[in-house]
């Protein structure tokens, strides 16, 4: 196989597939998040990934950047929770108002089974009606954990069919982890039209290159040190390659 059908990568182009995920902590102070903020701007990252009563400060930090808000409209406490339609409503408006832009909304695997189906059905065509509008990204977080093939399966069907542009496997503030055998699955239900991400922390930039190769448009945690491996490598005169399955390893 010539190296040339392989996907080239830059450093700037490795940034953009991160999120900034620091600022869920809730010990930074409203200084600390637009610090946070303003290095995902240096960075160049895809967006920062904030708690819903935290999204103005966070528009603050990345105003006059590029580098959207994202925070997600129904976890609380850092627990999900199943709202009505008008509460989810109320919910959007007011991260659209604070400037959110990437609209996030958990999947649990109750909100799966047949009696619920048109109720997710309706908050999903919400939460892409609302972001279309403001010009973000509607994001699907599926709670993997417990989830089994088939109901993967059907979150990541109802997903395209509502128009997501994005869904993540696994989170951070729930606990929850997606395998990279569930991640495959996800990749071939979604297709080419959807990105896919994957809540797992980058360990390098090898490991950022096969989860890549697997599929994985975005990313989370080590961004620092897989952009350092990035330009050590550039400097040695050496193209960053995602390899191909199968061929590469």
């Amino acid at each position: 196989m010539d190296d040339d059908a392989r996907e080239v990568l830059s450093v700037a182009g490795i940034a953009r597939r991160f999120d900034g995920d620091l600022l869920l902590d809730l010990a930074l102070t409203d200084d600390d998040l637009v610090d946070q903020c303003q290095r995902a701007v240096e960075l160049g990252l895809a967006s920062v990934v904030c708690r819903p009563h935290r999204v103005a400060v966070a528009a603050r930090g990345v105003e006059g950047s590029d580098v959207a808000v994202c925070t997600a409209l129904n976890v609380r406490y850092d627990a999900w929770f199943d709202p009505s339609l008008p509460e989810l409503a109320r919910a959007t408006d007011h991260a659209v108002e604070d400037g959110a832009r990437d609209l996030t909304l958990f999947l649990a695997r109750s909100q799966l089974q047949p009696e619920n189906v048109a109720r997710l059905t309706a908050q999903l065509t919400h939460v892409v009606a609302s972001a279309a509008v403001c010009g973000g990204l509607a994001r699907v977080v599926l709670m993997t954990s417990g989830m089994t093939c088939e109901e993967i399966r059907d979150g990541c069907r109802l997903a395209v069919s509502c128009g997501v542009d994005m869904v993540q496997g696994g989170a951070a503030t729930t606990g929850d982890r997606a395998s990279l055998s569930q991640l495959t699955q996800m990749r071939r239900e979604l297709g080419a039209g959807v990105l896919l991400k994957w809540m797992a922390p980058v360990r390098s930039l090898d490991w950022f290159l096969v989860a890549r190769a697997e599929g994985v448009d975005r990313f989370w945690g080590g961004v620092d040190y897989v952009l350092e491996q990035a330009r050590d490598r550039q400097s040695w005169g050496e193209q960053i390659r995602v390899p191909r399955p199968g061929v590469d390893y």
